[in-house]
């Protein structure tokens, strides 16, 4: 066995796997596949993955010391993860503590990745095996080495290549099920996101998610594929019975003893399958490719979206405006139909000012007038009195009497008796 070797009279195992692996990990990979011994697991799971020497070991303290924007959410996810489990289940103690640290620490670590909550189930499972530093090692060196951070990301386009690559195979290996899915509409996002997310940790029951992480650990993801045609062809007959929602609680059931059953099944299936490489590169690209493509659409649909929501803000504002004209034209009109009613009262009252001016003007030029002519009258009055007198001989009386004075005239009357 290839863990045969001791160091002398230490008793702990002397591993050479950290050399073996490079020199010789196909043959490591099939010693793995055959099972690994419960009590040389967490030491193999650190040398075959590298993390054994990992000078990540020292900064992991340092990490807890810091502040990570996504405790709330770990805390949250925390009592959430295994919650059956001895380890796990009682709020506060020590699963949950360790869980709780690895994950934040990775969370400070990688902070393009931060947390996602599928992540919890593979921490717990490494910390059933190990402490927490070197569960924190072996996790870096699987998101890293292994690609799981890839999953993890944001973006997520690595679960979205696999995804595409699981609906490929099925359509070649399963066309029937594929058929019956596409029927049904029942994409492999709806089934087989969680079996990558986690590899299988959350379907499986403990024993089976253990076994699943030590191949992958030998093979990698490639694994998580096969073993996810494996369970399809397994259980084909059955499946294309179901309907979309028999076919999603059957293949997302948590630690079904029927998945066990089969357990041996699935496995040997999931080894036997070879997959070819060169169509598995072909069909990422092909997906990465519609994805860039579909990316530039959603960006060019955002910009237009954004583009749109601009010129809706700017119709809007120009609608109120115009509402606001309008507003403001009737009460103008309005205002200058009043006006135009105080223009045409001020133009009456103006012109009876005027008439009665006028009259008043006529009236006061008319009086001065009068006045003078009787002033002049009046001064005129005694120079005629004593212009008469001489003018009396010449007057002639009646019956050709000269008018005379009265005094002359009272003589001449007095001479004619």
């Amino acid at each position: 066995h290839f863990l045969r070797c001791r160091s002398g009279n230490s008793g702990i195992p002397l591993l050479t796997i950290g050399t073996c692996t490079r020199r010789k990990k196909s043959q490591v990979s099939e010693l793995i596949k055959r099972g690994i011994p419960d009590e040389f697991r967490p030491l193999v799971w650190q040398l075959y993955t590298g993390a054994h020497d990992s000078p990540l070991k020292n900064a992991y303290h340092k990490y807890l010391k810091e502040t990570s924007p996504f405790e709330r959410a770990i805390r949250r996810d925390v009592s959430r993860t295994y919650p059956k489990h001895d380890f796990f289940k009682e709020k506060g103690a020590g699963g949950q503590t360790s869980l709780y640290n690895v994950m934040k620490a990775y969370s400070l670590h990688d902070r393009e990745v931060g947390y996602c909550q599928g992540s919890g189930f593979i921490v717990g499972l490494l910390l059933m095996q190990m402490n927490e530093v070197d569960a924190f090692a072996v996790l870096v060196q699987l998101m890293n080495e292994y690609r799981l951070r890839e999953l993890y990301k944001p973006c997520m386009s690595e679960l979205g290549v696999r995804m595409h690559q699981l609906d490929s195979l099925l359509a070649e290996h399963l066309p029937d099920l594929y058929t019956h899915f596409v029927a049904q509409a029942f994409a492999p996002s709806l089934y087989a996101s969680a079996w990558f997310l986690t590899l299988f940790a959350t379907a499986f029951t403990l024993p089976m998610a253990t076994r699943v992480m030590d191949l992958f650990i030998a093979e990698g993801m490639d694994f998580i594929l096969r073993l996810s045609l494996a369970i399809l062809t397994q259980f084909a007959p059955r499946l294309i019975q179901m309907d979309m929602e028999s076919m999603i609680f059957f293949l997302q059931q948590t630690e079904s003893t029927e998945w066990e059953d089969h357990g041996r099944i699935l496995f040997e299936t999931a080894t036997a399958l070879k997959l070819n490489q060169r169509k598995l590169k072909k069909l990422r690209n092909e997906y990465l490719t519609v994805r860039s493509q579909e990316r530039g659409e959603q960006i060019e649909l955002r910009r237009l979206r954004t583009e749109n929501g601009l010129l809706m803000q700017r119709l809007a504002r120009m609608e109120e405006d115009n509402n606001y004209l309008a507003s403001q034209l009737v009460d103008c009109n309005l205002q200058r139909a009043q006006l135009a009613e105080e223009v045409i009262r001020l133009r009456g009252s103006v012109a009876s000012m005027y008439a009665r001016e006028s009259t008043a003007t006529l009236a006061s030029a008319s009086e001065p007038s009068t006045v003078s002519a009787l002033t002049a009258s009046a001064s005129t009055a005694p120079a005629s009195s004593s212009a008469l007198p001489d003018k009396v001989p010449s007057i002639t009386g009646v019956n050709g009497v000269s008018a005379t004075s009265p005094d002359s005239n009272a003589s001449q009357l007095g001479d004619m008796c």
